[in-house]
């Protein structure tokens, strides 16, 4: 199972959980989720660190730029394909 199976699992494990107990306003299935991570040993708030691992990355969400993303048509495909050949 790769990472990213696992955590959808847990996620899915407490949504799952949270309807069967009748959580189902957006604070009981975000409790019954954290719940989930937290029986697996995963802290929620740090949900890509294995368990046990260090914090070492120093990115914050808060100081990465915000972009958007890049739809490309006909004419700037042809554009991005004329600058690789240059």
């Amino acid at each position: 199972m790769s990472f990213g199976q696992s955590r959808c699992r847990l996620v899915a494990r407490g949504l799952w959980s949270g309807f069967t107990r009748g959580r189902t306003d957006r604070e009981g299935r975000l409790a019954a989720v954290a719940e989930a991570f937290h029986e697996a040993g995963v802290d929620p708030a740090v949900p890509y660190l294995e368990t046990g691992s260090p914090e070492l990355y120093s990115a914050k969400p808060e100081t990465v730029a915000a972009t958007r993303p890049i739809h490309m048509n006909r004419r700037t495909r042809a554009q991005a394909r004329k600058g690789r050949r240059a």
